[in-house]
């Protein structure tokens, strides 16, 4: 199942940058066009553009979609 982003750019704290990519590649389609100490940049086929910056304050983020659910937490 397809899930649609209605975003086209999302920052997004993470606290392990090489397990978030492999997810969101596998699950949306995302694949990394810039690598920095500060951030990692993704974008997916349909040009959504997502900012990964490093996790140091335990920050937490959700998704969700149509059926409200929380998706995961990274």
């Amino acid at each position: 199942m397809a899930v649609a982003l209605k975003s086209a750019y999302l920052t997004i704290p993470v606290s392990d940058y090489k397990r978030s990519i492999e997810w969101y590649g596998e699950h949306f389609g995302f694949r990394v066009v810039t690598e920095d100490p500060f951030y990692v940049e993704l974008v997916n086929d349909s040009g959504i553009r997502i900012l990964f910056q490093q996790n140091d304050h335990g920050l937490r983020t959700a998704l969700s979609w149509t059926t409200r659910k929380p998706c995961t937490t990274i």
